[in-house]
């Protein structure tokens, strides 16, 4: 009974706390998440959405419950950043459940810090590491001596350049005749230059341009982050400027959506996944191992809450280089893909996956990710299916 009302008495000081907002729906729903919890039961979707929202059929409103809890979680961690700092009981909603979880210090003696405090050691740390990253980019010697990425060690030990390859979106001019007028024109069927020189056979007065989604900002920074910590360097290139030549005399890593991955859409020809961007949405099909099909469409919008698929394939290249395709159906996907293997932690937990299914790193490889997210933002993701790619395979052909 006492613990129940030392966790009530914590739930009460967020919810009357400036940083939670001061919202009654957020503080009803913090306190029915608490109160499920502390009974033993697991909070359930649907019952939130009746008692909370009043949604009978959660069908027809399936994403309202979702938002609201991602961003309660968002609430409750800028509490414990600042007024919360002191607080000896640590109260979380893990992903993948509405399950409420309690966690008490082991020293209370010595309570977090108070925000201001915190504020002055941040700054401190921050100055040493930018003093240390000086130091670190100043030695001769890499740190790739000391951290160790199975993943990424065969495009660092190549002695073949590294080149990014940024899947961009096509769109084009078009001259009309009769009113004399330009128009730009983005459609969705168009993603390669062999489909563009299709159309412009049909129309003369085209021309070409490409634009960059906006999640390739970070890819870039990602990759550059990655590429820094082992001093090793690469070009950047737009997928709609690539040439299958290019692909004899570099290691290749592809960022983007599949439908615009030009000629590396042929490696699903011979892949256990195969990919249908004709279908809207598009869709990844999977056949298992009892020869059964499973289709993998993104679900829900892409500015509000909603599923998405990333596919990472690394393979051998032509001319002994390496190839890493990082991608999704829609950007949520392909930013996944792509923070899975350049963010430390989530590196380490594939590995472990990897491991842990075939009792080893295999150095080619393909995988499939759920993504979940909310306006292209990536919130949580899971291995779904994966796939050793064996050296000896025959993996694709580049021709369009």
């Amino acid at each position: 009974m006492i613990e129940k009302e030392k966790y009530t008495e914590l739930v009460e000081r967020i919810i009357e706390s400036p940083s939670f907002g001061h919202s009654n729906t957020y503080a009803n729903l913090l306190r029915y998440l608490v109160d499920a919890s502390l009974e033993g039961e697991i909070p359930k979707e649907v019952t939130i959405a009746s008692q909370i929202f009043g949604i009978q059929d959660i069908r027809s409103d399936n994403t309202k419950v979702r938002v609201y809890i991602y961003n309660l979680r968002k609430k409750i961690k800028k509490y414990y950043e600042t007024e919360g700092t002191e607080e000896t009981i640590k109260l979380t909603i893990p992903t993948g459940g509405y399950a409420v979880l309690f966690e008490e210090n082991k020293d209370d003696e010595k309570p977090l810090k108070s925000f201001k405090q915190r504020k002055v050691v941040g700054s401190v740390i921050g100055l040493l590491a930018l003093i240390a990253i000086t130091i670190y980019y100043q030695k001769s010697n890499s740190s790739s001596e000391n951290t160790s990425y199975p993943i990424w060690t065969s495009f660092f030990a190549s002695n073949k350049q590294n080149a990014l390859v940024i899947g961009d979106l096509f769109i084009y001019k078009e001259l009309d005749s009769a009113t004399q007028t330009e128009r730009t024109i983005r459609d969705v069927d168009i993603n390669s230059a062999s489909e563009f020189l299709a159309v412009r056979k049909t129309n003369q007065n085209t021309l070409p341009y490409s634009f960059l989604i906006r999640g390739s900002v970070e890819w870039v920074k990602s990759i550059t982050h990655l590429f820094r910590e082992f001093n090793e360097y690469f070009s950047i290139k737009f997928m709609t400027e690539l040439n299958p030549k290019d692909l004899q005399d570099q290691n290749i890593v592809y960022v983007g959506m599949l439908k615009n991955a030009g000629f590396f859409r042929n490696y699903f020809n011979n892949s256990r996944f195969s990919y249908n961007e004709a279908e809207s949405p598009s869709t990844i099909y999977y056949l298992d191992d009892d020869d059964k099909t499973h289709a993998y469409s993104p679900i829900g919008k892409a500015e509000e809450y909603h599923t998405d698929y990333g596919f990472v394939a690394k393979f051998p290249g032509p001319n002994n280089n390496e190839i890493l395709l990082l991608g999704g159906i829609w950007d949520t996907g392909a930013s996944q893909s792509l923070k899975n293997f350049t963010d430390e932690k989530l590196m380490r937990e594939i590995e472990a996956g990897l491991i842990e299914k075939f009792g080893y790193i295999p150095p080619y490889f393909e995988i499939l990710f759920e993504v979940n997210g909310i306006n292209r933002t990536q919130l949580n993701t899971k291995m779904l299916h994966a796939h050793v790619i064996e050296e000896s395979q025959s993996v694709w052909d580049v021709h369009e």
